[in-house]
């Protein structure tokens, strides 16, 4: 991996890397420039080493199934923040982030200008997060694709990416299929 100038993709997912393997990867990682698509879902690496293996990743950060919760969230948060430049695609799917992990990703969405896509499906969000999100959407101006599928967001959720999408006007894609709408 570490002289490799072709890999493009890497899917870790199912492994349950220890601590040792993940530093491992990131080291072999720090070096290859070509490496724009990571996947470590479905508990692959704990939430805790992802920071080494996400540096080198230049697209697509998918992290759905991984035991991401609403504290683990703040550390994704974080990460995406400090390499915005980097990630273009996040997918969080089935993770249990829940409201509170709502309000993170809302934050970093408020401030984020390279996120093209983010993927929500199936995490526990609810109206409230949802609700968080989507104030945050109305300042944002980057984020073309939103997936909020199975989130339980009901009638004050679907008001929410309602309000949203009167003043976005960069989102091409939002779909809220699954969601108790009345």
């Amino acid at each position: 991996l570490r002289f490799n100038r072709s890999l493009i993709a890497l899917r870790l997912s199912d492994n349950n890397l220890t601590d040792v393997s993940a530093k491992a990867f990131a080291a072999a990682l720090r070096l290859n420039s070509t490496l724009n698509s990571l996947t470590l879902d479905k508990g692959a690496i704990p939430v805790q080493q992802i920071k080494g293996l996400v540096e080198p990743v230049s697209h697509v950060l998918d992290l759905s199934a991984s035991g991401v919760g609403p504290l683990s969230a703040v550390v994704i948060a974080d990460l995406i923040q400090d390499h915005q430049e980097a990630c273009g695609v996040l997918l969080l799917d089935r993770n249990n982030i829940e409201p509170e992990g709502g309000a993170v990703v809302a934050q970093m969405l408020r401030t984020n200008n390279v996120l093209q896509e983010v993927h929500l499906r199936f995490s526990g969000l609810k109206a409230e997060g949802v609700k968080d999100i989507a104030e945050a959407l109305k300042s944002n101006t980057c984020l073309e694709k939103l997936y909020l599928i199975a989130n339980n967001i009901g009638s004050d959720g679907a008001n929410a990416i309602i309000d949203m999408l009167k003043v976005n006007t960069s989102l091409m894609v939002v779909d809220v299929s699954d969601n108790r709408l009345s």
